[in-house]
């Protein structure tokens, strides 16, 4: 007999070579003898789990259910099972009803790059007042209403969206502007649960290429200094911040007084600078 190394390669034949399915009885036997237990018609047992009855053939999982459709019908299922007494170890099968296959409601992403602000707002609705991405889909064990959790450290939530994981901070921020961002997202009142909106802002909001540009040449060897025609030449409108160590007090290099006449601040022992509106 041979062996299956793939789960593609079991069909029908080979299934019934190996065991023989009492539709009556809900279960399987076997047609062959491999060990001094597993004898000629001994019954095949399985493991119960949460996601049903598992039967292992030659080390691979198979749903009891999907081994009993491939029986009768000669192919796996498509869609999901319903059991209709209830039990889900329960494989007889007038105990079973096999749904046919839905189609996706959201589209799937195979990157991170994939995950638009349509593909978010396609899965997940947003609640104003607590935060959260609310689903709006049954997917496993998740139904539909239910909100949007993950692992929560001291940088914030995690989220896993087909196998691809993702800041809490950063999906909201996503949602509401259409941009992933690739800065850090802050939490204004300290509290990385808190992922409310009106909450949120980035650490450097600017989309100044030469500004960043500034940021990293300054961050790197610390020769470079921003002068006062290159902040006026950027806008009168923004200004430097200087972060101290502790990441709470700002200051600002240049003060303008009374007169409209720029002054430089004594220097003062920063780590790190950053641009902004």
């Amino acid at each position: 007999m041979k062996e299956i190394h793939v789960r593609e390669n079991l069909t029908q034949e080979k299934l019934r070579e190996r065991y023989t399915y009492h539709p009556g009885l809900g279960f399987f036997t076997r047609n062959y003898e491999s060990t001094k237990v597993h004898k000629v018609n001994s019954v095949v047992k399985g493991s119960k789990t949460t996601r049903g009855l598992i039967i292992y053939i030659n080390r691979l999982k198979f749903k009891g259910t999907d081994l009993v459709h491939l029986y009768m019908k000669g192919s796996l299922p498509g869609g999901k099972v319903e059991f209709l007494n209830g039990d889900m170890y329960d494989i007889k099968w007038k105990n079973l009803k096999f749904l046919p296959k839905e189609s996706r409601a959201y589209t799937k992403i195979y990157s991170r790059n994939d995950l638009t602000q349509d593909i978010l707002k396609q899965r997940y609705d947003y609640n104003e007042n607590t935060g959260k991405l609310v689903r709006k889909y049954n997917t496993g064990r998740m139904k539909k209403g239910s909100e949007v959790s993950g692992y929560t450290n001291s940088k914030g939530t995690t989220v896993t969206i087909d196998k691809f994981k993702f800041l809490y901070s950063h999906l909201i921020w996503l949602y509401h502007t259409g941009v992933l961002p690739t800065q850090q997202v802050i939490h204004k009142n300290g509290d990385v649960q808190d992922t409310r909106w009106s909450n949120l802002k980035l650490k450097c909001d600017t989309d100044d290429t030469q500004i960043e540009k500034w940021n990293t040449e300054y961050l790197s060897n610390g020769r470079k200094k921003l002068t006062l025609e290159e902040l006026k030449s950027v806008s009168d409108k923004r200004y430097c911040n200087l972060q101290l160590k502790n990441d709470q007090l700002e200051k600002e290099i240049w003060t303008m007084d009374e007169k409209g006449t720029w002054h430089k601040k004594p220097k003062t022992n920063h780590s790190k600078i950053c641009v902004t509106l």
